[in-house]
C-alpha cells in the first residue's frame, strides 16, 4: 500500500474513532506512519475543565514533572503555538520564541526523557481553548517536508475529533462545572463593549439612552453568566469567546 493510500486509511480510521481508546489507537498508528514514537493532542488548558481534553503517550515521568498543569505557561511548545498557525519543527522553537532559561531546561529534559525531535501543529478555533497536536521521537533527525504536510493534515483531523468528543462529553473526562462559551444578550454586549472602551456606567447609559442603573444590571448579569467578579475579567472573557472583537474595544 502506497503512502497516499495509507494516509487515506488512517484518516478514515481517525474519523471513525469512538471514545478515548479508539482515538489513542488511531494516534499511535498515525505517529508510527509519520515516523514518530510519541504523540500529544489536546487543549492548552488544565485537565478537568469543561471541554478541555488532552491525550498523550509521552514518557510518564516527563509528563508529570514538566508538562503538568502548573507548568503549561512555561511549555516552550505551547508558547511557540501562540506565535504561529502552521506546523513547526521543535528545532525551530528557539527561533520562534525568545526562550527563557526555564524553557531551555524543559527542552533539555524533554530530550533526555526521549522527546529529542518532533513537530507540532497549532490549533486555533475562535471562541475555544487553543490546542495542538504534537509528534515526537527519541532520536534527533531530519524531518522531511512531506511529514510536516501529512502531520498537519492528520493532526488537524485528530483535533477536530476531540472537539467533537469533548462537546458530547462522551469521554467521561470532562467537569461540566466550568463555565465556558457564555453568551451575551444584544444589550449586554453593547454595555460590555462600552466598558471595554473605558466608559463608566453613567457614560454608557448616556450613549445607549438608558439609565446607569440599567447598565449596571446588564453588567452584573453578564458577570454572573461568565462567573467573574470584575469588569476587566468580563471584557477578557467576552473577547476570548468572540462575543467582542478587539475592534469593538479599540474603535472610538
Amino acid at each position: 500500500m502506497g503512502r497516499t493510500e495509507l494516509l487515506e486509511k488512517l484518516a478514515n480510521e481517525l474519523g471513525g474513532a469512538r471514545g478515548a481508546a479508539g482515538l489513542n489507537a488511531a494516534l499511535e498508528k498515525i505517529a508510527a506512519f509519520l515516523g514518530f514514537r510519541y504523540y500529544s493532542l489536546g487543549h492548552h488548558r488544565r485537565r478537568g475543565l469543561h471541554n478541555a481534553v488532552r491525550f498523550s503517550n509521552y514518557p510518564v515521568p516527563f509528563s508529570e514533572g514538566f508538562l503538568s498543569d502548573s507548568n503549561l505557561s512555561e511549555d516552550p511548545v505551547i508558547c511557540a503555538c501562540e506565535k504561529v498557525v502552521t506546523a513547526f519543527l521543535w528545532s525551530d522553537i528557539c527561533r520562534i520564541v525568545n526562550t527563557t532559561e526555564a524553557q531551555r531546561l524543559i527542552i533539555a529534559r524533554a530530550s533526555a526523557a526521549g522527546l529529542a525531535s518532533g513537530l507540532t501543529i497549532p490549533m486555533h478555533v475562535p471562541g475555544e481553548y487553543a490546542g495542538s497536536c504534537s509528534f515526537a521521537d527519541p532520536q534527533q533527525r531530519c524531518i522531511p517536508i512531506e511529514t510536516l504536510a501529512f502531520g498537519h493534515y492528520l493532526g488537524s483531523l485528530a483535533f477536530e475529533n476531540i472537539r467533537r468528543l469533548a462537546s458530547s462529553a462522551r469521554l467521561g473526562l470532562i467537569d461540566r462545572g466550568d463555565r465556558y462559551g457564555s453568551f451575551l444578550s444584544a444589550r449586554q454586549r453593547e454595555c460590555v463593549a462600552l466598558a471595554a472602551k473605558g466608559k463608566t456606567d453613567i457614560e454608557a447609559g448616556q450613549l445607549l439612552g438608558i439609565s446607569h442603573e440599567t447598565v449596571h444590571r446588564h453588567m452584573e448579569m453578564a458577570k454572573r453568566n461568565y462567573g467573574v467578579s470584575t469588569r476587566t475579567q468580563l471584557v477578557v472573557g467576552a473577547l476570548f469567546d468572540c462575543q467582542l472583537t478587539f475592534q469593538d474595544a479599540l474603535s472610538p
